[in-house]
């Protein structure tokens, strides 16, 4: 997207920076901040809701075939996970949503990072369960 806006509007130069930290917390100046996830505190200008961010339970068939589909959700915090960790939030506490109901897990994540293609990797590796962004 960048690369495009920056071909049609040659004039307009373009600083980029991407960081696990909330920049609304930072003292630099920003014309634009994409926050994703739940926006706490904020001495922005405006707010916009641009989407909903559904998260999404992802682990390796072979590591289902090793450890077992979980029967309820509670069954997660006895599972190896993996957790990514942005915007300072509690990364053991997993909040599932079904309808109008939401349970919350409390998992003792067994590695965490805060790149979420880090995190991708170790699932692919079958090394635990990680939540996505869909």
């Amino acid at each position: 997207m960048v690369a495009a806006f920056r071909q049609r509007s040659p004039d307009v130069d373009i600083r980029m920076t991407l960081s696990d930290q909330p920049l609304v917390a930072s003292s630099d100046r920003s014309d634009l901040v994409i926050h994703i996830g739940e926006l706490r505190s904020s001495n922005l200008i405006s707010h916009y809701y641009i989407a909903p961010n559904r998260h999404i339970l992802c682990a390796l068939p072979a590591f289902i075939a090793r450890h077992g589909l979980p029967a309820q959700p509670q069954d997660l915090a006895t599972l190896p996970t993996i957790a990514l960790h942005e915007n300072n939030e509690d990364v053991t506490l997993w909040q599932l949503r079904a309808r109008r109901t939401t349970v919350n897990i409390r998992i003792q994540p067994i590695l965490i990072s805060n790149n979420g293609e880090v995190i991708r990797q170790w699932a692919v590796e079958g090394l635990g369960i990680i939540m996505r962004s869909e």
